[in-house]
């Protein structure tokens, strides 16, 4: 247990100085950030788009661990009532789907992240004199993509 926990304080640690290291100033010039140069993906997606990919990702590990406590919860309430095996099964299958699916969708979403910034750097010389839009909506075809071959494998596993 105390290793868990030295762990998680070297990463809240790390995560803090990183964090830290984030606010200095510099010029934005020597760093790339020019605005009025087009980019093949633009400055702001990179401020606003990655940060929320990552408060995206992070609840979604959150919301998941919440909800199979409560699951185990109620469980345990449905086992100490007394009701069938035939009934819990049917209850907690979906639910149980779902949860062994969870590595899978988070391998598409990130596998569609990881193809479509590669293809976007083997394109980038087709997108060059382009804005930087284009490149988002790769991003966001492929994203989607991903989710939809995650919900196409679900109900495929639920019927």
């Amino acid at each position: 247990m105390s290793n868990i926990k030295n762990r998680l304080t070297m990463v809240l640690f790390i995560m803090i100085s990183a964090a830290i290291r984030a606010q200095g100033t510099s010029n934005a010039n020597n760093i790339g950030t020019n605005y009025d140069v087009p980019k093949l993906i633009p400055d702001k997606f990179l401020e606003i788009g990655l940060p929320l990919l990552f408060l995206f990702l992070v609840l979604n590990i959150i919301v998941t661990i919440i909800k199979n406590r409560e699951e185990n919860k109620l469980k345990l309430k449905a086992i100490d009532k007394g009701i069938s095996e035939e009934t819990l099964i049917k209850l907690f299958k979906e639910s149980q789907v779902i949860s062994k699916l969870q590595p899978l969708k988070m391998f598409l979403i990130t596998g569609s992240l990881g193809i479509s910034l590669l293809l976007i750097y083997l394109l980038n010389k087709v997108f060059a004199d382009s804005s930087g839009f284009v490149s988002m909506g790769i991003i966001l075809v492929l994203m989607s993509l991903g989710f939809y071959t995650f919900y196409y494998v679900l109900n495929r596993k639920l019927q």
